[in-house]
C-alpha cells in the first residue's frame, strides 16, 4: 500500500508538467498554422495584384479581393502598389490559451 501511494503522489506531481508541455506544443502548432495561412494569403494577394500592373488602382483592388477570399479581413491587410511592385502586409492577432500573439507577414511581387 505504501508504494501505491508513492506512485500516486509522483503522478500528481508530474501530471501538471506533462499537461503544460502538451498545451505548449498545441499553442506553438496553432501559431505556426496561423503564420502559414497569413504568408500564403499575402503571397496569393500580391501575385494576383502584380498581374494587374501597371494599373495601380486595379492592382490594389484585386490584391484586397484575393486577401478577402483567403479569409483575411480588410483591417488585417495593407496593400501598397507602385508602378512595378505590389506589397501585401498581413497583421493578424492569434488568440491562444495562455497568451495572445500577433503574426505579421509581408509578400512583395514584381510585375511579370
Amino acid at each position: 500500500m505504501n508504494e501505491r501511494g508513492q506512485a500516486l503522489i509522483e503522478f500528481a506531481l508530474v501530471l501538471p508538467l506533462m499537461l503544460l508541455l502538451l498545451l505548449g506544443g498545441v499553442e506553438v502548432g496553432f501559431y505556426l498554422l496561423q503564420s502559414n495561412r497569413a504568408i500564403s494569403g499575402a503571397t496569393a494577394a500580391a501575385q494576383a495584384g502584380a498581374g494587374e500592373l501597371p494599373d495601380i488602382t486595379e492592382a490594389e483592388a484585386v490584391a484586397l479581393e484575393v486577401a478577402d477570399m483567403n479569409g483575411m479581413g480588410s483591417d488585417e491587410v495593407e496593400v501598397t502598389a507602385e508602378t512595378e511592385t505590389v506589397t501585401v502586409t498581413v497583421r493578424k492577432e492569434v488568440l491562444q490559451f495562455f497568451f495572445n500573439l500577433e503574426v505579421e507577414e509581408k509578400a512583395i511581387y514584381k510585375e511579370v
